[in-house]
C-alpha cells in the first residue's frame, strides 16, 4: 500500500530525526495548542506517548533491517516449496531475523528506562526519583548506601546519626 508506506516513512523520519526532549515538549506543550481535545493531557501521558512513539520508530527500523538482512535465497526457497508470503515470514524469515533483532530490542528497552529521566522536565517523577522517594521513607535506607561514609557531605551524616538512621561513625585513633 503506497500511502501507508509513505506515512510510515514520514513517521520514522520525524521521530528518528528529532531529539526525544523536543518530542516530549511537543506532546506536552504543543499538542494541547494544536488540538484542543488534548488540553487535559498530563505529564505522565505526554511522556508515555513521546517515549512510545520515539522508540517505536527506532524499533521499526531495526526490525526492517533485520528482515532485509535475511538472505534472498531463503525467500526463494520458501516460494519454491509452495509457501505463501505469510507462511514464509512466520516460519522462515522472522525466526532468522529475531536472532539479529533481539539484542537491539534489549538495548532499546534499556534506553527507554534511561530516557524516563527526561520526563522530569515535564514535571513527572521519573523511575529513579520515585525509587529514591520510596527509599527515604524506609528506615535504614541511608545506612544501606555502599559509599555513604565516603561521599556524604559534612553534616548529612551527622543529621542521619541524630535521626537514628545511621550508627555513629567509629573514628580510628591516630598513632602517637
Amino acid at each position: 500500500v503506497p500511502v501507508a508506506h509513505q506515512l510510515a516513512g514520514v513517521f520514522i523520519s520525524f521521530f528518528r530525526g528529532t531529539p526525544l526532549l523536543v518530542q516530549l515538549f511537543l506532546f506536552y506543550y504543543g499538542l494541547p495548542q494544536a488540538i484542543p481535545a488534548f488540553v487535559a493531557i498530563d505529564g505522565v501521558t505526554a511522556a508515555m506517548l513521546g517515549l512510545t512513539l520515539h522508540f517505536a520508530a527506532y524499533m521499526a527500523e531495526s526490525l526492517r533491517g533485520a528482515i532485509l538482512g535475511v538472505a534472498r535465497d531463503q525467500w526463494e526457497a520458501a516460494r519454491a516449496v509452495g509457501m505463501t508470503e505469510g507462511q514464509t515470514m512466520r516460519r522462515i524469515i522472522l525466526p532468522q531475523a529475531a536472532r539479529v533483532f533481539a539484542p537491539t530490542m534489549v538495548n532499546y528497552f534499556v534506553d527507554i528506562l534511561k530516557s524516563t529521566s527526561l520526563a522530569f522536565t515535564l514535571g513527572v517523577t521519573e523511575m529513579m526519583g520515585a525509587a529514591q522517594k520510596a527509599g527515604l521513607n524506609r528506615i535504614g535506607f541511608v545506612a544501606e548506601a555502599p559509599s555513604a561514609d565516603a561521599t556524604a557531605a559534612p553534616g548529612v551524616r551527622a543529621r542521619a546519626e541524630r535521626q537514628g538512621d545511621l550508627r555513629p561513625a567509629v573514628r580510628a585513633r591516630r598513632p602517637r
